[in-house]
């Protein structure tokens, strides 16, 4: 409860909450604030251990995100945050390391990142989501030469640097609206207009009535419906037109075959031995081209035979992509280890409710009020 909703460690000292204990678990002893201090971070340490065990067993690669938040003291904090998927198919988020940092200049942070994964047993990376700072590219730019020096890298970290996709979205819409400065500012004043007087509003809402008209131009105009109806019946013909024409060229084209194979069949006065071989080249030329385009699966690659699957029609929201290669790895032995890497991948480095947000992430009063220390165990041990 204290960590999950970030309470402040008081909380246990006050007469509400221990009332609600006294009654719901009698024989529950409350630690006071100082005592329990100290076990939460106990807690801490234990997780990291096992985390680090965990992550030293494993096969997967991890994906990184990382981001900075400030205290009210104006202290820098980076939050580094592993994404990946455990063997029983199920996404994980862990919170590595939210410690201060002192620099923001690239190779600083990068090594702050490069000493959370070895304290945390990590050495399988597969990208690291980044926003666009500009110091992040020499962040990237130093791990991936340790990476690489390490051997660990994929192709040699070209996939490692991802920018995050929330951020870029975010720089376009901003840029969106500066071109639409002149556009946004006579709505604004038309919608300022109407409000100044209680009449022009009465005006406005009554002229809403007439745009109900519009929905009625199909009962009153029968050449509106008949317009639509045009239209949906020239698209419907060509559709079956287009599905026809696919259907019928690969007849056509056997009747074709079959018709040149009877005339060549047809005995003639000119027939020899040339005319035989030249039927017989045809006909072996035919097999090859059949053979080829109907060759058998076992001779495809496991990539080909994945490719050449019909793509799954289940369109449902409750369609889980990691479900369905959990139930099919063992039939791609090789492409399930990439899927599960590449599933992996977080595209953006913040929470989606904060995706439009111009504001920077802050701590609250309570968190800024504590040691880097305990914050550290406080927000790493939520996970």
């Amino acid at each position: 409860m204290i960590i999950l909703n970030e309470l402040p460690f008081r909380f246990v000292e006050s007469k509400g909450f221990r009332h609600c204990i006294s009654v719901a678990c009698p024989r529950f002893r409350v630690h006071h604030d100082g005592q329990l201090l100290g076990i939460l971070y106990q807690l801490y340490i234990d997780e990291k251990t096992h985390l680090k065990q965990f992550m030293k067993s494993s096969f997967t690669r991890v994906s990184l995100t990382t981001d900075t938040w400030t205290s009210l003291q104006r202290v820098n904090y980076m939050c580094l945050t592993a994404h990946f998927i455990d063997k029983d198919w199920k996404l994980n988020k862990k919170i590595l390391n939210f410690c201060p940092i002192s620099s923001h200049k690239g190779e600083a942070i990068g090594k702050t990142v490069e000493k959370c994964l070895h304290d945390s047993g990590i050495d399988k990376i597969f990208t690291i989501a980044v926003d666009n700072a500009s110091s992040n590219d020499v962040t990237i730019a130093y791990l991936r030469k340790k990476f690489n020096n390490a051997g660990t890298s994929i192709l040699g970290g070209k996939y490692l640097h991802l920018r995050c996709i929330a951020r870029i979205v975010n720089l376009i819409v901003c840029d969106g609206l500066k071109e639409m400065n002149e556009t946004i500012a006579r709505v604004k004043g038309t919608i300022r207009y109407m409000r100044q007087l209680p009449s022009r509003l009465a005006k406005f809402k009554e002229s809403q009535k007439f745009e109900r008209a519009f929905d009625a131009f199909d009962d009153v105009d029968p050449y509106y419906r008949a317009s639509l109806m045009i239209k949906k019946v020239h698209q419907a013909i060509e559709d079956l037109f287009n599905e026809y024409k696919r259907m019928l060229e690969p007849q056509s084209e056997q009747v074709g075959e079959s018709s040149q194979v009877s005339q060549m069949s047809q005995p003639t006065d000119d027939e020899s031995e040339n005319g035989m071989t030249k039927k017989k080249e045809s006909f072996k030329s035919k097999y090859k081209r059949y053979r080829i385009e109907h060759g058998k699966d076992e001779h495809k690659s496991e990539l080909a035979k994945y490719l050449s699957e019909e793509p799954d029609n289940d369109d449902s929201d409750d369609f889980d992509v990691l479900t369905w290669w959990k139930l099919n790895s063992h039939r791609f032995p090789i492409l399930f280890h990439l899927a599960r890497d590449v599933l992996a991948i977080l595209i953006s480095t913040i929470a989606f409710e904060s995706t439009f947000s111009t504001g920077s992430r802050v701590l609250d009063a309570y968190m800024s009020s504590l040691t880097p220390k305990i914050v550290q165990a406080l927000i790493c041990a939520q996970d």
